[in-house]
């Protein structure tokens, strides 16, 4: 499909058909097209020439004037031409129309097949603007005018909401005789009965309502409400109005933090082994006190031991944290004062807290002694 190709194959073709004589071998081989050459002869002087013989040495003086090749008929039958003249051209005629026309008929459909690709490739390959183009410059936008903003209302922190210790009047209508008894780190706890059940039970209420501890309260309820051992002081209700407080087991025979130390080895072995029945219980269901101390351990009057205070207690697969505040450093583990060193708190806390617990009731005292944190 290339022009090369086409030179070729018209070379090739002219060699079939004949090409104007150039020499005295073409003649007498007689493949020249266009006639027979004339009589060969010698040429002595130019007149030879003029007189149209065909020299086999070529010494005519005006080669350019006497010595053209012939190129039509007519200079065949004047016999004017050097060097060559027509063949007998009979029957050449029509087979030289044949073979022109069935070359061109070739090139016709060679060149309509090559046009025909480069469409195709045109279709595929989406043409590209010229890389001189350049496109045109987006319009200049003027500039907004610079707004001032707008003066910003400061947020108000509140403080968080405290209660005193008396007991909350929004609650008189549920309960009679309320009565304060104690507290932790986080609730006040008050003794009252229940109108609805005509028992005496004990009314946590919090301090102070802020995020953290309304988290933390939310936190004791569910875990605590999930708790069912006779080691484990019973959950009773739960409400957020009109004020936050949960209901849970009164437990009348005070709490192992007021009984007098040491004790004999029997009365403790029994009191800790109860209190592993009941950690046994929150184990089971991967719940974790982390809070254990004499105080957080009530007593029944026949002296049962009932484990309560649920609030900074964990689950273990909703666990995602390491670091438990809150704790008391007297009964902490080492994992609770740096869990960056000994790794999270689990149920080997509690059993660190019981331990503790167990010397303290034997000995009198605490394990462990300081002043500081480091030393302790």
């Amino acid at each position: 499909g290339s022009y090369d190709n086409y030179i070729y194959a018209f070379a090739e073709i002219n060699k079939v058909v004949g090409s104007t004589c150039s020499g005295n071998s073409e003649c007498k081989s007689g493949n020249c097209f266009k006639g027979t050459c004339r009589e060969i002869g010698y040429c002595d002087s130019d007149s030879d020439c003029s007189f149209g013989k065909y020299c086999e040495n070529d010494k005519c003086a005006d080669l350019k004037e006497t010595g053209m090749w012939c190129s039509e008929d007519s200079e065949c039958k004047s016999k004017k031409c050097f060097k060559e003249v027509c063949r007998e051209q009979e029957n050449s005629n029509s087979f030289l129309f044949l073979i022109i026309g069935g070359v061109a008929l070739i090139i016709i459909v060679i060149f309509l097949r090559v046009k025909g690709k480069s469409k195709e490739k045109e279709v595929k390959e989406p043409k590209q603007e010229p890389m001189w183009i350049k496109p045109e410059p987006e319009p200049k936008r003027e500039p907004e005018p610079k707004r001032e903003p707008e003066p910003q209302m400061p947020v108000e922190h509140k403080p968080p909401q405290k209660f005193s210790r008396s007991f909350p009047a929004e609650l008189e209508e549920n309960y009679d005789d309320a009565k304060f008894i104690g507290e932790g780190g986080f609730a006040y706890v008050f003794k009252a009965k229940s109108k609805k059940d005509n028992r005496f039970v004990a009314i946590k209420i919090p301090k102070e309502m802020n995020e953290k501890i309304g988290k933390t309260f939310l936190k004791e309820i569910r875990i605590w409400g999930d708790l069912y051992h006779k080691n484990i002081a019973k959950f009773y209700d739960a409400n957020i109005y009109p004020r936050a407080y949960f209901e849970i087991e009164y437990v009348g025979g005070g709490s192992l933090e007021g009984i007098k130390k040491p004790v004999d080895i029997e009365r403790a072995a029994k009191l800790i082994y109860n209190l592993l029945q009941g950690l046994t219980e929150a184990h089971s269901k991967n719940i974790y006190h982390l809070d254990l101390k004499p105080s957080n351990i009530l007593l029944t009057l026949n002296e049962e031991p009932k484990i309560t205070d649920w609030g900074l207690s964990k689950i273990a697969k909703d666990s995602k944290y390491t670091a438990v505040t809150g704790y008391t450093l007297m009964y902490a583990a080492p994992e609770l004062i740096s869990p960056k060193d000994f790794g999270k708190a689990d149920c080997r806390t509690d059993i660190f807290q019981i331990g503790i617990i167990f010397y303290e009731l034997v000995t009198g005292k605490n394990p462990f002694d300081g002043d500081t944190q480091q030393q302790i």
